[in-house]
C-alpha cells in the first residue's frame, strides 16, 4: 500500500494539521520530550513540522485502518524508506502499536552533524522500530557507535540500495551503453567520479 503524499507545501500542511485536533496531548507529549535535545529556535521549528507531519500520517493511517479492518498487525509489516517524513508516524501510536516497522537511513536523515547537532523525534522512533537498517556499513556503525544511548546493535542491519545482478538483457546487448544516476547534483553526492571514472576506463583501453 503507498500512501497519498501528506502535503505539496508547509502552508498546507499548516492548515491541514494545525486545528487537527485528533492526538492533540499525544503530540504535547512528544514536544515535551524533545525539548532537552533542542538547541536553539531552527530545532524547535524542526520538531513542530514534524510533529504536524505525524499527526497528519497518523490520520492517513488510521483512516487506511478504518477502510480495511481485516488487516492483521501481526503479518503486516510497515516499511519507511526514510528515517524522517512518514516515519513520524510511529511517535503518535507508542501505546498498543502491533505492527512491526523497517526503517532505512540514508545519509541526510541518519547523521546529526548535517543537521546541527538535532533531528526530531529520533527516540521515539528508535523505540518505535521493529529493525533499523542503513543503506552503508558506514551509517549501520554511527548507529551502533555514535548512538550507543539507544541501544540499537541488536536491530541495526546493512541493507544496500539496488538489485541483485540479473545480467544484461537480451533485448539491450546491441544498444548503446547507458549510464544512470538518480542523484541530487550537490558536491555531497561526488556526481563527477562517474564522469572521471569513465574517463579512467576510455584512456586505458
Amino acid at each position: 500500500i503507498i500512501f497519498p503524499a501528506l502535503f505539496n507545501t508547509k502552508k498546507e500542511l499548516l492548515i491541514k494539521n494545525l486545528f487537527n485536533y485528533r492526538s492533540i496531548f499525544k503530540s504535547i507529549y512528544l514536544l515535551i520530550t524533545d525539548l532537552k535535545y533542542i538547541k536553539n529556535i531552527k530545532h524547535i521549528k524542526s520538531l513542530i513540522l514534524a510533529i504536524l507531519i505525524a499527526r497528519g500520517q497518523n490520520k492517513i493511517f488510521s483512516d487506511f485502518l478504518k477502510s480495511f479492518p481485516n488487516i492483521n498487525p501481526k503479518n503486516t509489516d510497515l516499511y519507511f524508506f526514510w528515517g524522517v517524513g512518514s516515519v513520524y508516524l510511529l511517535t503518535l501510536n507508542q501505546k498498543d502499536f502491533k505492527f512491526k516497522s523497517l526503517v532505512r537511513f540514508h545519509g541526510g536523515d541518519l547523521y546529526l552533524e548535517r543537521h546541527k547537532g538535532y533531528i526530531p523525534l529520533r527516540k521515539q522512533i528508535f523505540t518505535m522500530s521493529t529493525q533499523l537498517s542503513s543503506i552503508s556499513q558506514l551509517g549501520t556503525n554511527y548507529l551502533n557507535n555514535e548512538l550507543k544511548e539507544f541501544k540499537l546493535t541488536k536491530r541495526s542491519k546493512t541493507i544496500y540500495l539496488g538489485t541483485k545482478d540479473y545480467g544484461v538483457s537480451e533485448n539491450h546487448k546491441n544498444i548503446q551503453f547507458i549510464i544512470v544516476s538518480c542523484s541530487s547534483i550537490i558536491p555531497l553526492k561526488r556526481v563527477h567520479l562517474i564522469y572521471e571514472s569513465l574517463v579512467l576506463i576510455a584512456n586505458s583501453k
